[in-house]
């Protein structure tokens, strides 16, 4: 193989390689409507506002229900908030899958299909604390429990 053959193939190979190194830039951009978990309807899903009455004294309810997103999971976008419409929030967990919701659906409205329950729990408190930005030393003061209402989703559509 001559040299004018070597540097033929070396000029393609370097081309080759650089093309397939270049990587698109990822948009950033929220495509709307987003469907994650079981593929759900808009179909009857009441307002956040309205879960607290329908539930009554019951602690879980199966249902559908709307409301604007207002806040992810900084650490690990699995869990997103929901505005209840009285000053309260209701954390929103994927039921048992993994699932990465993006940043950008703050803001936009969830329909979720699940399991709405009140949550008396301790161990959570920690990580809600350290995704709210408390310090390690203020997190494990944590001991209080509190009281909070979670929706175990089975299907989830932002907008």
């Amino acid at each position: 193989m001559g040299f004018r053959t070597y540097c033929i193939i070396l000029v393609f190979f370097v081309a080759g390689f650089t093309a397939c190194n270049r990587q698109k830039p990822v948009a950033n951009v929220f495509r709307a409507p987003l469907y994650m978990g079981k593929h759900i309807s808009e179909d009857s899903a009441i307002d956040c506002s309205e879960l607290k009455d329908k539930m009554g004294d019951s602690t879980e309810v199966e249902t559908k229900v709307k409301g604007e997103v207002i806040g992810i999971c900084p650490d690990k976008s699995c869990i997103l908030k929901m505005d209840m419409g009285d000053g309260t929030c209701m954390n929103v967990k994927m039921n048992n899958l993994q699932v990465s919701i993006p940043r950008e659906a703050s803001g936009k409205t969830a329909i979720i299909e699940g399991r709405a329950y009140v949550d008396t729990t301790l161990k959570m408190l920690p990580g809600y604390g350290r995704d709210s930005g408390m310090s390690v030393s203020e997190t494990e003061e944590l001991k209080n429990p509190e009281v909070s209402l979670v929706f175990d989703a089975r299907g989830l559509i932002i907008r």
